[in-house]
């Protein structure tokens, strides 16, 4: 019975640290990306750079799953790294 309660606990942890915590963490960096990409073109139109303020929601989703790329890879990467 105790054999078992640890073996749940440790899929349970590595469910954790492999799926879950790299798809919050790609998450961030998905919305990150977005508002900064859409606080730019405000900025832009607000001071007349550009003509309209517009979401482009391929271009500008686009750019933001690099974001959810990036955090999502450092995330699951630091699970091997070596530990000390």
């Amino acid at each position: 019975m105790l054999k078992i309660q640890i073996f749940d606990s440790k899929i349970r942890d590595n469910i954790h640290n492999y799926f879950i915590a790299p798809l919050l963490s790609g998450l961030y960096g998905f919305i990150i990306f977005f508002s900064t990409l859409l606080a730019a073109k405000l900025l832009g139109a607000l001071l007349g750079t550009i003509d309209q303020f517009n979401v482009e929601l391929l271009e500008d989703a686009g750019m933001s799953i690099m974001g959810f790329v990036f955090l999502f890879l450092i995330r699951f990467l630091k699970n091997y790294l070596p530990k000390e």
